[in-house]
């Protein structure tokens, strides 16, 4: 199956209440929904604007794999900052408590995926 950009919806997600700003979220799957296969929660190009962070939160039964592509992403993690380069991975755990911020003066984005058991 081929889901073209144009078919793929964009959603302005604004951020937690322990966090600041808002994530864009482009769905990288078409309509109507649910049009993911099984085992998989979200696919997803999520930009960041400057000055945003999502609020700490942790997923219940389900990991979550983000990858830098664009700028310079903030990952919070076991407790500690990491700032991710183009290229770079992050993997938490499921029940972990994590964000993601941009501290910088550009927009960054990341692809996330979350699977389920």
């Amino acid at each position: 199956m081929i889901y073209r950009k144009e078919e793929c919806r964009v959603i302005k997600q604004p951020a937690r209440e322990n966090g600041r700003g808002y994530t864009n979220m482009t769905l990288l799957y078409g309509k109507p929904e649910p049009a993911l296969p099984p085992h998989l929660k979200l696919f997803a190009i999520i930009e960041v604007p400057p000055d945003t962070v999502t609020g700490l939160h942790a997923h219940h039964g389900e990991a979550e794999i983000v990858m830098a592509i664009e700028g310079n992403p903030t990952v919070w993690d076991l407790g500690q900052e990491y700032t991710l380069n183009p290229g770079d991975v992050a993997f938490t755990y499921a029940e972990e408590q994590h964000y993601l911020a941009n501290y910088t003066d550009k927009p960054a984005k990341v692809i996330a995926l979350v699977p389920t058991e």
